[in-house]
């Protein structure tokens, strides 16, 4: 296990469209129960551009010697960033998709866009979060949602939500200890989720 001395020298800094490939292999390395990691590396890589370029969204990196070890993405305006994906990279996402994956794709999103379009419990929201094994225990998932949290403050969002597998136990009691508070169980792209949610 690394030298705790040592993971106290560490930065966050803002995810930039050249840290992609990074992050993706991150998310399909330890985010493996996403639906969104079933779809595929390209499908992944056009997600994420967006979730580092949009005005609407976040990502920030967690570097200890300069080496990045985790990540947080987190949206601003869920159904703004979501809305745009599904309308100006549509054609992206059908090309970057096999014929199987694709259908599977437009089945869920059909059976969730009640959920999607429909009002949920605010607008901002966490959406991925990963940290190398190597580095586990000391807070740095932790840290990454108290950055989050700081830069939904300066843009005036004061309440955050976050969905997480029914049966991941380990990030349910990670935004537990961060206070968040269990909301509701939806079903979502064929999952069952639990949502939590904070006053900031």
């Amino acid at each position: 296990m690394p030298n705790k001395n040592n993971i106290a020298e560490h930065t966050m800094i803002k995810a930039k469209i050249s840290d992609l490939d990074y992050i993706v292999d991150l998310h399909i390395k330890y985010i493996g129960d996403s639906f969104f990691t079933y779809l595929g590396r390209k499908f992944l890589k056009i997600i994420y551009s967006e979730l580092i370029l949009s005005k609407y969204a976040s990502t920030y990196l967690y570097a200890v010697d300069n080496k990045t070890i985790g990540y947080i993405s987190f949206v601003l305006n869920k159904k703004i960033i979501f809305i745009k994906i599904l309308f100006t990279r549509c054609l992206s996402i059908i090309f970057c998709l096999n014929f199987k994956t694709f259908l599977k794709c437009i089945f869920y999103c059909f059976n969730s866009m009640g959920y999607i379009l429909k009002k949920q419990y605010c607008k901002s929201e966490l959406l991925f979060i990963a940290v190398d094994d190597t580095y586990r225990n000391n807070r740095i998932a932790s840290k990454l949602i108290d950055l989050a949290e700081i830069v939904m403050r300066q843009n005036n969002i004061f309440k955050v939500q976050v969905s997480i597998n029914d049966d991941n136990f380990v990030s349910q009691n990670l935004v537990k200890d961060n206070k968040y508070i269990f909301y509701k169980l939806f079903n979502f792209y064929g999952k069952k989720m639990r949502m939590y949610y904070k006053l900031l």
